[in-house]
């Protein structure tokens, strides 16, 4: 069976002698595993799009246990992001966290849309990446059905008006004062941040790319929403991480 789709490149790696392996993300069938026969080879047509983070429209031949690439047509290579070492590992933690994200078959349309334009605006020059990177995660978990709540207290609903706020994974999002103590994973968080994460949850992602945020909020708001992601996605250790770390 053929399959007509447009795709984001999630992960490529060589097989065999001139093939690639490919992870693709559809805006139809989500996460894709496909072979890209001779795509490896100098003069392969499909050279083009076999490269990380492209987005193209791809004619699927679907296997027993496998797609094959039969035509591919690039719409966008995003080749600045493999030239800038900062936005070529941003990129690479935005892709790693779709994937921990996405299932075999099932798209999700909003997710497909939120890649497409977080790596288009990472190709700009002024695109604040701290801020963009952050603004990502919490939409994404959003749109995995997991949007951490930064309104209301998410253990009894209390709505405080305090400067000590805390914050639970298990709960997800904010506590009050008097339900913190009796939730272990809970930690404290600055009035800042909290208003920090309600812009972005609240606003596009284009808003979110051109603010400037303190480090230390932006740093703050990045731990927290690590010990988030890693709550609903256990096995998610992005190597990238690392790299943004060092």
């Amino acid at each position: 069976m053929l399959v007509n789709t447009q795709a984001f490149v999630l992960k490529s790696q060589k097989y065999r002698e001139s093939d690639s392996l490919l992870v693709l993300y559809s805006k139809q069938y989500g996460k894709i595993s496909a072979v890209a026969k001779g795509s490896r080879k100098p003069k392969s047509k499909m050279l083009s799009g076999v490269q990380p983070f492209v987005h193209a429209e791809y004619l699927l031949y679907k296997g027993k246990s496998m797609y094959t690439v039969n035509q591919v047509e690039v719409q966008h290579s995003f080749y600045s992001l493999r030239e800038d070492y900062n936005r070529l590992t941003s990129a690479s933690y935005v892709v790693e966290l779709v994937l921990a994200e996405a299932t075999e078959g099932q798209g999700n349309e909003s997710v497909f849309s939120l890649l497409g334009n977080t790596l288009t605006l990472m190709c700009r020059e002024e695109t604040n990446l701290p801020s963009l990177l952050r603004a990502f995660e919490l939409k994404l978990m959003t749109h995995a059905g997991y949007s951490p709540n930064f309104l209301v207290c998410a253990n009894c609903g209390a709505d405080e008006k305090t400067d000590r706020h805390f914050f639970s994974s298990s709960q997800g999002g904010i506590v009050c004062k008097e339900c913190h103590r009796n939730i272990e994973d809970s930690v404290m968080v600055s009035a800042n941040l909290i208003k920090l994460a309600r812009f972005y949850l609240q606003n596009n992602i284009k808003s979110a790319a051109r603010i400037e945020v303190p480090a230390r909020t932006n740093k703050q708001l990045q731990q927290l929403m690590e010990g988030y992601i890693r709550y609903h996605f256990e096995f998610f250790s992005p190597k990238s991480l690392l790299l943004m770390k060092d």
